[in-house]
């Protein structure tokens, strides 16, 4: 029941309880108006509706694969709508191998749901009866109309809700979370012999919206997202342009290697190929494998051939930029002309595949393949009007690239920079003012306005932009801008996509008035725009469009100037938008585990990556995207390898003899001894003349030596010796697998001690304790224990069945001294015994007739007691039962009041780690924590130089390296670009010279990713990014890393210190000062102006003016204070004036600088007649 207003004026609204969708509405009066009126007037607000349907025909089923193997939930909200013309149907189905399972089918036209959260008992078959809730609500729901179906259960209760009717139940039995393994399907049940089936008909018929906690499932399964899948599988035949043929496979069709085409060769294997019917007989041109070209002149004479698709060059157009792809049979070029882009001349399939074929094989990375190139350069023009300022740049006109390397060409604008914001000025074809009389509702005028950008380049130019606004002059005479009756507007604007937009300017979106409506300032208030009097003088509503998402302007349309005199005068300004978000759109991460997570590149056949970072930690990754095999990698690094050699494992380590692993360097880069200390290793300077780099190599993990590969050896009068030595360890490992315990309740568990029949503990303790227990593992009845039972005794006890055991050993000085001591206990099926360190060894036999098997069922306990007696305090190490070393330095460190090692190792020295890092215990020796440092490296002693950027598409990796001569990690900015096309791959970084690396010709060219996007960090835990990052573009795509880092932990929007990470950006004694989104140049103690203080400041005087500066009061004003005179006067005669200045005249004489005084004194420089400064003249009138 909807309530109205009982008078002409009132507005009542009326809000329905749930939205509804619907083509039509009736509303049914129920009764008059008291008062005998009758009328009707009713507006309906409606709200954005988006549909995802999908369609099942009975045998198919959409499968939503979870992250990991299985999901435990608390909450569920499952939402959909559905029709159908079947009674029987699954919806949605869920089990996990512990018995909980969610199923919602159609089930005789009701809806059922059937839901179990107990587990099976013990490991039975059978399902826990007490946990399953069946529920069936609604009926007749296969009357090919829409349903509406809500699902929502917290823990035990569940709310049904189906076409607005709700049915609250909980659920029985002990269980409150639903465990669901790897995957849900909808429409069907994945396997229909699967345990825990209830119905075995698949949904036929149609699901809208269908939504599982949040998610979207058809949206996902329309963008063939990686979680879902589909089990339906059909083969389609389409004849000429007749309708399609399709089949259904009832089994997974595998992919193959070879297609035949013709028939199948006599010598094929029957169960690969079978001849159906004759072979075929004709011609066949135009031969597509996957949407791909086949060239069939590599086919030659024979019948079989392998589908390799990389032979048609131009197809698809690897040519960027809009370039025009052109080829022969062997290669192929790209005109770049009018892109604003240049690239690399025609590529010789046969060329590449010479120069890369030890590349393809795996076996060396030559570094003769990568030089500097110059036909591979950065877009020609900068991106904004702020990128031009930055270089230095004024006022002007300038190309510009608004989306860097991505397809959109360059734009002429106006650079306007005489302000602290930098405006960029786009013009239009109608840019003076015009008139306008003679329109109507009907017949309004109207008027398009062409931009000197393409739509394309202006939503790129506004959407990078902080600000926009555009300036409409609108006078008129008797021409309205609304309907004073009914609020229609008379005149509007379309704004960049061709929506009709009727608020105007200096008004609000949504806001049908003016500037002055807003204002409350309009000549008549009883109107919101000063044109709406609609009287005969002129008006003005005039004001700045400013929301950037409607701008610019497209079109004007005014409808209100048929009245008799009736006219309008309108102007709408340029398009002036300031800032570009994109320069600084920047992150700081500040934990090396952060990172910021985007989707997935779309980088099958190419990619353009470029960013500016600034960091002071010496390496870190960039940014990371992986595929099963594949990946993408920017990093930071310390260099490419030439040569490498391969460990035990077989793996190739690039650090070489006297450094550590992930150092790539040599023995007097750390030692920082090399002869040229722009390297870290004397063979890296490439002289004519013999180096040395031998050393050792002291990672036992890698060692011994198995492989050893040079690669850089081809230069003219270039040649290498090398020798590897003999494999030589000492110490025992074991012997400091250690684990310190500093609370009493702590402890390590391990599983049970396997000693039914004997056992054999050793171990080494230090404490300070006076007692506490060593070890202890306990059976119902059956134990045993090893403990420290006073400051001097050692205590060996335990029972197999015939009552309690105690053997001790006694010292004669404590054994609480902080010293290490050896423990040694024994037992077996004849006797027990015990040693500590040298003392005497003391035994007990067993009884004869008494029992033998220690039977234990609990965990052991090392370092505490599960019997609640006092644990034990100290250090201990070398745990060893029955020959199996126990790893208690692995085990402490995920346990709490325990820590891996003994302390010791860092406390003894102070110069371990260099440069602010930290020196942390290990079991056996020490590790410096370089985090906090600006250096890396072993001791924290290694400055970064390089970047590296790695990939493979299914040849193996690649890593292309531009190595700096200066450290990298020096708190200023770096800008790195990586690019990589089917041709080749390139890394600039700064200035330096650009490297390159030609991809095989016979290879693989598409790069195939499906997990997502990280920055800053990476998925396979190498170390991240500390630093920051910005302006970080894809494809031409501008990433946004302000927004992004707003909801990441350990990542903070925008970068600190815009000043500090350059020192060019003010010039000429301008000050840098900070802002949010970038920085100004204050130039008021500079003798320059304009945006980096680089523009001279001048003035221009005729003969009868002159400039005046006053540095003091005036003369009246001195007067009084006569006091003062002579001490001013005394400090003035001993100050030193600077005076500078530049000039060009064509006038002679010329005063062209006075200096005067209160007291009377002057300084004065004169323009001679013979064109010559006179020298500066001082005196006292």
């Amino acid at each position: 029941r909807l309530v109205g207003n009982l008078d002409s004026e009132a507005v009542v609204q009326n809000k329905l309880s749930h939205s509804i969708r619907t083509r039509f509405l009736r509303l049914l009066p129920l009764d008059w108006n008291p008062s005998g009126w009758v009328g009707l007037r009713v507006e309906v607000y409606g709200c954005a509706y988006k549909s995802y349907v999908a369609d099942f025909d009975g045998r198919s089923s959409l499968h939503y694969h979870f992250n990991q193997k299985s999901m435990s939930t608390v909450k569920d909200v499952v939402s959909l709508r559905f029709k159908s013309w079947q009674a029987e149907g699954v919806l949605v189905h869920g089990e996990g191998q512990r018995g909980n399972y969610i199923t919602l089918e159609l089930h005789r036209s009701r809806l059922a749901l059937y839901l179990n959260l107990d587990e099976r008992d013990g490991g039975t078959q059978s399902r826990s009866i007490g946990g399953r809730v069946a529920v069936t609500l609604g009926s007749l729901l296969d009357d090919q109309h829409w349903h509406s179906v809500h699902i929502e259960r917290h823990r035990k209760q569940v709310n049904l809700t189906v076409d607005g009717h709700t049915q609250h139940f909980r659920t029985q039995g002990d269980g409150d979370s639903l465990e669901v393994d790897q995957e849900l399907s909808f429409g069907g049940i994945p396997l229909p012999g699967k345990h825990g089936t209830f119905l075995r008909k698949n949904f036929h018929g149609c699901i809208e919206n269908l939504y599982y906690n949040g998610i979207n499932i058809i949206d996902l399964a329309k963008r063939r997202k990686p979680q879902i899948d589909s089990v339906a599988l059909q083969v389609a035949l389409i004849l000429d342009n007749n309708p399609a043929s399709t089949i259904e496979l009832g089994e997974h069709l595998d992919a193959v290697d070879y297609f035949y085409f013709g028939g199948c060769p006599p010598s094929t294997d029957a169960s690969r190929c079978e001849n159906p019917t004759a072979a075929f007989q004709g011609c066949m041109r135009l031969v597509f494998i996957n949407g791909r070209p086949v060239n069939l002149h590599h086919v030659q004479q024979a019948k079989e051939f392998k589908y390799t698709g990389e032979e048609e060059l131009c197809l698809p157009n690897h040519c960027e930029h809009g370039g025009r792809c052109s080829q022969t049979w062997s290669s192929f070029d790209c005109d770049c002309s009018g892109t604003g882009h240049s690239g690399p001349p025609a590529t010789t399939v046969s060329a590449v595949n010479e120069k890369f074929s030890s590349f393809v094989s795996g076996d060396s990375e030559s570094a003769s393949s990568m030089s500097a190139r110059d036909d591979l350069s950065p877009p020609l023009y900068e991106p904004s009007c702020e990128a031009y300022k930055l270089t230095g740049s004024s006022s002007g006109y300038y190309s510009i690239d608004p989306d860097g390397s991505g397809p959109l060409g360059p734009t002429r604008v106006y650079c306007n920079m005489t302000e602290d914001k930098v405006w960029t000025v786009l013009d239009h074809s109608s840019s003076a003012p015009v008139r306008v009389q003679g329109s109507s509702p009907q017949k309004p005028y109207v008027m398009k306005f062409n931009y000197s950008a393409s739509p394309e380049q202006l939503r790129a130019i506004v959407t990078a932009a902080e600000q926009c606004q555009q300036e409409v002059v609108y006078r008129c005479r008797k021409s309205r801008l609304f309907n004073g009756w009914d609020g229609a507007p008379l005149a509007w604007w379309l704004d960049q996509a061709g929506e009709r937009r009727t608020y105007w300017a200096g008004s609000l979106p949504g806001i049908r008035q003016c500037s002055c409506g807003l204002q409350e300032n309009c000549q008549d208030m009883n109107y919101f725009c000063n044109c709406d009097t609609n009287v005969n003088m002129w008006s003005n509503d005039t004001g700045l469009l400013s929301y950037k998402e409607h701008l610019p302007v497209s079109q004007i349309v005014i409808g209100d100037t048929n009245q008799t005199g009736s006219e309008a005068v309108y102007q709408v300004g340029a398009l002036h938008c300031y800032g570009d978000k994109s320069m600084w759109n920047a992150a700081s991460f500040y934990q090396d585990s952060s990172y910021l997570r985007f989707l997935n590149l779309q980088a099958e056949l190419g990619s353009d990556i470029s960013f500016y970072f600034k960091t002071s930690a010496p390496s870190g990754v960039f940014l990371e995207n992986l595929g099963l095999k594949d990946f993408i990698r920017v990093e930071l690094s310390y260099g490419a390898p030439l040569a490498w050699w391969l460990d035990q494992a077989g793996e190739r380590r690039t650090y070489w003899a006297g450094s550590l692993p992930g150092i790539r360097q040599c023995s007097c880069g750390l030692q920082e001894n090399c002869q040229d200390m722009n390297y870290f290793c004397n063979c890296d300077t490439n002289v004519n003349m013999w180096s040395n780099d031998t050393g050792l190599l002291s990672y036992k993990e890698h060692l011994p030596v198995s492989q050893i590969v040079i690669g850089d050896t081809n230069q003219t009068g270039s040649e290498a010796v090398y020798q590897v030595g003999a494999l030589q360890c000492y110490g025992d490992k074991s012997m400091w697998n250690a684990a310190s315990f500093y609370q009493d309740s702590s402890y390590l568990r391990f599983l049970n001690l396997q000693a039914e029949l004997g056992s054999d503990i050793s171990f080494y303790f230090k404490t300070s304790a006076p007692s506490g227990v060593f070890l202890e593992n306990l059976g119902l009845k059956d134990f045993i224990r090893v403990e420290l039972s006073s400051p001097s005794a050692v205590a060996f006890s335990f029972n197999v069945g015939n009552g309690p055991v105690v053997l001790s050993v006694k010292s004669h000085v404590p054994l609480n001294d902080r010293q290490w001591h050896y423990v040694r206990a024994e037992r077996n099926v004849r006797e027990a015994s015990l040693q500590v360190d040298q003392l005497p060894l003391r035994f007990l036999e067993a009884p004869a007739d008494g029992h033998l098997r220690l039977r234990l069922n609990s965990d052991l306990f090392v370092g505490g007691t599960a019997s609640r007696q006092r644990g034990f305090l100290g250090c201990i190490r070398t745990l060893a039962v029955n020959g199996v070393n126990f790893n208690l330095d692995e085990r402490a460190r995920m346990t709490p009041g325990v820590s891996s090692g003994c302390p010791g190792y860092c406390s003894s020295s102070s110069s371990l780690c260099h440069n602010r890092g930290r020196c942390i215990e290990k079991s056996s020796g020490f590790v410096c924590d370089c985090s906090q440092s600006a250096y890396g490296g072993p001791s924290c002693r290694e400055a970064p130089s390089a970047v590296a950027f790695s990939f493979n598409v299914g040849n193996g990796p690649v890593v292309l390296s531009v190595k700096s001569h200066v450290p990298l990690n020096d708190r200023q900015w770096h800008y790195v670009r990586a690019e990589r096309n089917v041709r080749e791959a390139s890394l600039q970084v700064d200035q330096l010279p650009l490297r390159f690396l030609e991809a095989p010709a016979d290879g693989h060219l598409r790069l195939r990713l499906n997990s997502q996007l990280f920055v800053g960090g990476t998925a396979s835990r190498q170390r991240g990014f500390l630093g920051c990052i910005r302006t970080l573009a894809v494809n031409g795509v501008n990433f946004n890393l302000d927004e992004r880092a707003r909801m990441t932990p350990g990542v903070s929007s925008g970068c600190p210190g815009y000043c500090s990470g350059s020192s060019s950006l003010c010039h000429n004694r301008g000050r840098c000062i900070e802002k949010s989104s970038g920085f100004v140049c204050d130039c008021s103690q500079s003798a320059y102006g304009g945006p980096s203080c680089r523009e001279e400041v001048s003035v221009s005087f005729d003969s009868k003016s002159s400039v005046t500066y006053t540095f003091q009061e005036t003369f009246s004003v001195m007067q009084n204070l006569s006091s003062q005179a002579s001490s001013v006067s005394r400090e003035s005669s001993r100050a030193r004036e600077n005076v500078a200045f530049s000039f060009l005249t064509s006038q002679r004489p010329a005063m062209l600088l006075s200096v005067s005084t209160f007291s009377q004194q002057y300084i004065a420089v004169i323009l001679a007649t013979n064109g010559r400064p006179l020298p500066p003249a001082a005196n006292t009138l």
